[in-house]
């Protein structure tokens, strides 16, 4: 009887060990693996490699230390991270990445969604490498040197996110099929949205602003859809360089330092229906070949466009209004198109050093600046009035001299008087009156003390 006993007592406490060490395990795993279970996925709670697939959701604000080069570390694919709008705060050291979507060359990474994430002083917040079909949703980048990164990667998807980045907001690099739409950059200290060797990406509805480089640079890359943005107060909008089948429609480009639109060694770019106020220049192209300007509105720039050494040029704007010109062309091939009524400022055509054929019907002939009358260069007017100009030859803009104005010689006095008012003069003028009332005021006290010791 008592060795049965006995033995129920051991098989109790095999039982009770079994459980303690089960509930320890897990509760080691729960503290020192950084995922716990939750009613609709697994909690996140420090950094930590995500090697299976499944729901995560981030609980509470998590800190990256120095040694940890990845903060969360993503290796299998049908992962959805949910931040739940809690802080990731990584470490700004080169090389280091907040979230890493790690995938290979054999072994893409697919189907990762990120959401609800604000990321904060990080070297870059979301790294994407070899991986496809990734969404990045409402996500918040504060002082991060640089937001998101996409390299070998394809149909990855960066939507409804603010940036205010060091260097870059986006940075997509030999990548094919990326969409950002609905995003906002804005106070960054950087370049905006950079893209190199990429092709088919569609920038669309997002806001630029206050962006202290270039808010969209497109380097080497083709197939480029940028529509409906907002660009606002920035140094340059868009530039283009060594690319291709390159279409800008329907955006706002407003009181940029620079330029609105600028492209590079660039062809088979179409710009229309876009608006542009208040530019240093509307579009500047330089190098390149068949572009296509249609349907712009250009008000109040210094230049609504500038065009040099194009070998193909085609412009039938909306609207050029009080713009300083509205076309500066320069050393181009081929030029023409139709225009009409621009109110420009000081010229509304100023043509420098072309050759091939120009050609255009011109509306409003007042303000076109060419070389002089000759034979080789043809007007024809037609029973409406409008104007072509044709040549085959080189021409250049022969400056007219102003002709001296005699002054008197008060006049000239007062023109010499009024250039010594500079703020240097103005300076000095300062700071003498300034030593001559310390002067005057010491030699003013020692009188006042000499005449007290007369009296004593």
């Amino acid at each position: 009887m008592k060795d049965k006993m006995h033995a129920k007592k051991r098989v109790i406490a095999r039982k009770q060990a079994v459980f303690s060490f089960l509930l320890s395990f897990l509760l080691f795993t729960f503290l020192f693996s950084g995922i716990g279970l939750a009613s609709q996925g697994r909690w996140i709670t420090r950094c930590v490699e995500i090697n299976e697939s499944g729901n995560y959701i981030i609980k509470n604000n998590i800190f990256a230390k120095p040694q940890e080069k990845a903060c969360i570390s993503i290796t299998a694919s049908n992962v959805v991270i949910d931040g739940a709008y809690k802080k990731l705060n990584g470490y700004d050291e080169f090389g280091s990445k907040t979230i890493f979507i790690l995938g290979n060359s054999t072994d893409k990474i697919k189907n990762i969604t990120i959401k609800n994430i604000n990321f904060k002083g990080d070297y870059t917040g979301v790294y994407v490498l070899e991986a496809e079909d990734v969404i990045l949703n409402a996500l918040a980048f504060q002082d991060s040197r640089i937001g998101v990164q996409v390299v070998n990667s394809s149909e990855v998807s960066i939507s409804k996110s603010s940036f205010d980045t060091e260097q870059n907001a986006i940075y997509g690099q030999s990548s094919r099929n990326i969409t950002i739409s609905g995003c906002s950059v804005s106070s960054n200290k950087g370049n905006g949205i950079r893209i190199n060797a990429s092709e088919d990406v569609a920038i669309v509805f997002s806001f630029m602003r206050r962006v202290a480089g270039i808010s969209i640079e497109l380097e080497n890359s083709f197939g480029i859809l940028i529509s409906r943005n907002h660009f606002e107060v920035n140094i340059r909008g868009i530039e283009a360089r060594n690319c291709s089948e390159l279409n800008i429609e329907s955006n706002k480009f407003i009181n940029n330092l620079e330029h609105g639109v600028s492209t590079f060694s660039s062809g088979g770019i179409r710009v229309s229906g876009n608006s542009f106020l208040g530019n240093a220049v509307g579009v500047f192209s330089l190098d390149g070949s068949s572009i296509n300007l249609s349907q712009n509105t250009f008000e109040m720039n210094n230049f609504a466009a500038i065009i040099r050494n194009f070998s193909s040029v085609y412009s039938s704007e909306k609207s050029l209004k009080n713009n300083t010109n509205a076309f500066v062309i320069h050393n181009v091939k081929g030029f023409e198109g139709h225009y009409f009524s621009y109110n420009s400022s000081f010229r509304d055509f100023f043509f420098s050093s072309s050759k091939g054929k120009i050609a255009g019907t011109f509306e409003s002939f007042k303000n076109i600046s060419i070389a002089k009358e000759r034979s080789d260069i043809i007007f024809v007017v037609d029973n409406n009035g409008n104007i072509t100009i044709e040549t085959n030859l080189d021409f250049t803009i022969e400056e007219e001299e102003e002709e001296p104005v005699e002054v008197s010689g008060v006049e000239q006095r007062r023109r010499e008087l009024i250039g010594l008012i500079t703020p240097r003069n103005l300076l000095m003028m300062g700071v003498s009156v300034v030593l001559l009332y310390l002067i005057s005021s010491e030699l003013a006290r020692k009188k006042r003390k000499r005449r007290r010791k007369k009296k004593e």
